[in-house]
């Protein structure tokens, strides 16, 4: 009887400067997850210290706190060290990437955003993680 719904409704927070894109995902996530929005790298950190996500999705490219240095943050951070973190990018220039990749997040995903696409991967991190 594993069909995620075992262990209560899984916690997504979305961490991207644009609320378009927070508005997207939310809406179509928000019938399979309990979503959470935050608008910058800070207020990302802020709420996954206090709500403790399953996996966090994270604009790679952001004003401010970029998702690199938000990364590096919530990895510092003892109540967000281990939660898995899958970054949003619009970047698919392959050194950018790479870049990405070798902070060994648990994956990333390219914009526009493919919401299936957005669930499976969510879905895979969120069974190997188990």
């Amino acid at each position: 009887m594993n069909d995620g719904m075992f262990f209560g409704i899984r916690k997504v927070l979305v961490i991207d400067d644009s609320a378009i894109i927070l508005r997207s995902v939310k809406n179509q996530l928000q019938d399979q997850y309990d979503v959470s929005i935050a608008i910058s790298g800070e207020m990302g950190i802020e709420k996954a210290i206090a709500e403790k996500p399953d996996i966090i999705l994270l604009d790679y490219e952001m004003p401010g706190m970029n998702g690199n240095a938000t990364f590096e943050r919530l990895r510092q951070e003892e109540a967000t060290k281990d939660i898995p973190v899958i970054f949003l990018t619009g970047v698919s220039d392959g050194e950018r990437v790479g870049k990405v990749l070798e902070k060994h997040p648990a994956g990333y995903i390219l914009k526009p955003l493919d919401v299936k696409k957005v669930r499976e991967r969510i879905e895979e991190v969120l069974r190997a993680k188990q």
